[in-house]
């Protein structure tokens, strides 16, 4: 089974901090994280 989820931010800033949060859960056991990716787009 596959789940993928993809956020939009409308800001650099939070987008590194929704990725933080997202590393957070999972060092914590709360949700599995095998891959994150970060994309800017102008």
């Amino acid at each position: 089974m596959r789940n993928f989820v993809t956020v939009t931010f409308d800001d650099k800033g939070k987008a590194y901090n929704g990725l933080h949060a997202l590393r957070q859960r999972d060092q914590r056991g709360e949700i599995t994280v095998r891959r994150l990716a970060l994309r800017a787009v102008p």
